[in-house]
């Protein structure tokens, strides 16, 4: 269920999503989220860390937050069977919330589809900077099928290690919430502190377009995704596999 193209128009303000039920299409058009709505996603995704005897149980809760994100940027749907004399779904009362569970939840899950690209040895250019790849689900096709885009390239000034100690710094914040023995640790994320630095060292990208034309610096800054800047600007800090 994926077609595949080689741009995304950032310019482009509603894009599609199709998941398949049964023997239907369910279409489900979305605004881009912009950097308030990313934050908000971000800041309500959890991850705790409680204690259990001699056991450490790690939880990270992201469902919740990503509803609450597509309940923020959903616009309408289509593919539903609707209630006589009904012809559009924002017309039904509440349509948002009897939408059901499970396609919500892969609507999400697309909307999320975000994830690094290993590249080749040509890529590893000593001196030009850093690029780091990524490929995204980003529309979808007349067919009903998600297009899957590759070829994301983000190319940065080389980050220093005042770069990484403020990552780290927000990375490895915490807090506990009740006593010292029973209580739950609660970690914060570096997302703010990734897109700062993204747009400190950004310097071009391949593969974005703004109605068509290449984007300038100061384009890639103002209306790059922010979930990319985030995925983007980590990969900075990913030490690959040092071997035995």
């Amino acid at each position: 269920m994926t077609a595949s193209r080689h741009f995304i128009d950032l310019a482009e303000p509603v894009r599609q999503i199709a998941i398949r039920a049964g023997s239907r299409t369910l279409l489900f058009d979305i605004s881009n989220p912009n950097e308030k709505d990313w934050f908000a996603y971000f800041d309500a995704v959890v991850t705790t860390a409680e204690q259990k005897d001699r056991e450490v149980i790690r939880k990270t809760d992201a469902g919740a937050a990503g509803l609450n994100l597509l309940e923020r940027v959903l616009v309408s749907a289509s593919g539903y069977p609707l209630p006589e004399g009904v012809t559009d779904i924002t017309q039904v009362p509440n349509w948002k919330a009897k939408i059901p569970m499970g396609h919500r939840l892969a609507a999400v899950n697309v909307l999320l589809s975000v994830v690094a690209v290993e590249q080749d040895d040509e890529a590893l250019v000593f001196g030009d900077g850093e690029t780091v790849e990524l490929e995204a689900l980003w529309g979808a096709d007349i067919e009903g099928n998600n297009i899957r885009v590759k070829g994301l390239k983000h190319t940065f000034e080389t980050p220093s290690a005042e770069h990484y100690r403020a990552y780290m710094n927000k990375a490895s914040q915490s807090k506990v919430i009740g006593g010292s023995r029973s209580g739950k640790t609660v970690y914060q994320g570096a997302q703010r502190e990734l897109v700062r630095i993204y747009d400190e060292l950004i310097q071009s990208v391949e593969g974005y377009s703004l109605d068509g034309d290449r984007l300038t610096r100061e384009q890639i800054i103002g209306f790059m995704d922010t979930r990319h800047k985030v995925a983007a600007a980590a990969q900075l800090f990913a030490a690959p596999d040092a071997g035995e």
